[in-house]
């Protein structure tokens, strides 16, 4: 089972190094370790760690529609297809349409993954 540890600086020294942060540890989406991300709050803005070459590479987060945001939200909720589609007034099968792009756009394979990446990349 692999885990996240998130860092969250609260203080910094004098020269700008972390000092104090909180940590926050939860189940990471991820298959195989070695996944080290920086997330720059407030922007798309994604740095990720090359393990092998020990070099970060910037990228952006995949983005998601308003409606996806949205479906997985009620996701989030533990609402069935069927409960967000009565409750977005849409049939159940354009919910699996929306469902199958959220899991395209962010490369997972079922809902709690998908749910897993959007909170860990802070994209939800």
């Amino acid at each position: 089972m692999l885990i996240n540890h998130k860092l969250t600086p609260l203080f910094l020294t004098a020269k700008g190094q972390m000092w104090k942060a909180m940590c926050i540890v939860s189940i990471s989406h991820h298959k195989n370790p070695g996944n080290v991300y920086i997330h720059k709050q407030g922007t798309n803005e994604l740095w990720q760690l090359d393990v092998e070459k020990n070099v970060w590479r910037k990228s952006e987060k995949p983005k998601l529609t308003k409606r996806e945001i949205e479906i997985l939200h009620l996701y989030a909720q533990g609402l069935t297809i069927n409960q967000i589609a009565e409750k977005i007034f849409v049939a159940p099968d354009t919910v699996k349409y929306y469902r199958r792009r959220i899991f395209e756009r962010l490369g997972v394979s079922n809902t709690v993954e998908a749910l897993s990446y959007a909170v860990n990349s802070r994209i939800i």
